[in-house]
């Protein structure tokens, strides 16, 4: 993963300044002598290294950041850390509108979210109903489509969607820990919506942006499928274009930070940015 960013491809921002204070307590406790510990803040487990890179990203992010940060491509909330430990007003966006019901129910009201037993047949059950909701066969209750997605996906082998069951999470002590960090998560000036970036960087034209957007999957990319929202349906990866985005980033006038996977046409695409 590499980071880009600027306000203007030829206006580099500053290196973080840490006698700002701004950050430096929380990145300081985060430290280890190579990188950063991961970040365990959000109630969604994902097994890509982004809960790695999270500090890494912040680090990125100018001293003097305004209050409120917009997320493009929100996903599994990597970038959360600026709501719970620097109290930043954070607005979501995502194109995965099963992923965005459960932000908002979680964040509302997770207390009536249903508790399934932590086994396989419960697990199959309920990946067969959100298979069947996913292809428009049923209709779930949004409170059910929340249920049934933190249940599937955070007992998923790899934390993806509609996977299969991972042993570890048979034990149900670690699947009650799963559910007491989901219950005890705590949030202020957090909000997640359904939307794309076409719409959403013109909305937020002097905000500063933060984008996590479906990686690069050709040439020389190393990743190779697609993995929102499961590696099987790359849907959000299918079409997405990147000229436009880059385009519509050369002319916000807000900064931002853009993750994005190493490889030649990334590069390329972005050639002139500080990466």
């Amino acid at each position: 993963m590499q980071l880009a960013f600027s306000n203007k491809i030829i206006v580099p921002l500053l290196k973080p300044n840490f006698a700002a204070g701004l950050k430096q307590p929380f990145l300081k406790s985060m430290k280890l002598a190579k990188g950063y510990k991961r970040y365990l803040g959000s109630p969604l487990r994902y097994a890509g290294r982004k809960s790695l890179a999270t500090n890494q990203i912040i680090e990125c992010f100018p001293d003097r950041l305004t209050k409120k940060v917009i997320s493009l491509c929100f996903g599994g909330g990597s970038i959360i850390a600026l709501n719970r430990e620097l109290q930043k007003e954070i607005i979501g966006y995502d194109l995965f509108d099963i992923l965005v019901n459960y932000w908002q129910a979680q964040i509302r009201y997770f207390q009536q979210i249903k508790k399934f037993n932590p086994i396989k047949q419960v697990y199959t059950r309920i990946k067969s109903k959100l298979k069947k909701h996913w292809l428009k066969e049923i209709k779930l209750s949004k409170l059910d489509l929340a249920s049934h997605y933190f249940f599937n996906h955070n007992l998923n082998y790899g934390s993806g969607f509609i996977g299969w069951m991972s042993k570890i999470y048979e034990d149900e002590g670690q699947y009650r820990r799963t559910i007491e960090k989901a219950r005890d998560f705590k949030c202020k000036n957090l909000t997640v919506h359904r939307g794309s970036f076409e719409k959403t960087i013109p909305e937020h034209r002097e905000d500063f942006l933060y984008l996590n957007h479906p990686y690069f999957l050709e040439g020389n990319s190393k990743m190779f499928r697609g993995i929102c929202p499961q590696r099987n349906f790359p849907v959000h990866h299918k079409g997405f274009d990147r000229k436009l985005l880059k385009d519509l980033l050369l002319k916000h006038r807000g900064k931002f930070v853009l993750s994005y996977n190493d490889c030649s046409q990334v590069r390329k695409l972005y050639k002139g940015f500080d990466i």
